[in-house]
């Protein structure tokens, strides 16, 4: 289970054993706007208010990729069927991140 809004870090918790995992609010230093996971459930995938999208390694805890083409706050953030992450944001960009592994 996921936890964000109103925050710059994003929360999880295992449903199964209720272990909460480490916040993450060092790497965002705006409110977090939208999370997703992969389908896989290897990645998490967010977006912020200063418009960063950042994909998160639920194995390591740490930030897998860290992106910043959006010039205003990143509305929602999508993993699509083959992998690749989709962003939108309020400055009416629609991007599709090509660089991730």
């Amino acid at each position: 289970m996921l936890r964000y809004g109103g925050y710059n870090c994003i929360k999880l918790w295992d449903t199964k054993t209720g272990k909460k995992y480490d916040c993450h609010e060092r790497e965002h230093s705006a409110i977090v706007n939208s999370v997703a996971f992969s389908l896989d459930g290897k990645l998490i995938a967010s977006g912020d208010n200063r418009g960063n999208v950042k994909i998160w390694s639920l194995e390591s805890q740490t930030a897998v990729f860290i992106g910043n083409k959006h010039t205003n706050a990143v509305n929602s953030v999508v993993f699509t069927p083959d992998g690749k992450l989709i962003s939108g944001g309020k400055d009416g960009k629609l991007i599709r991140w090509e660089q991730i592994k």
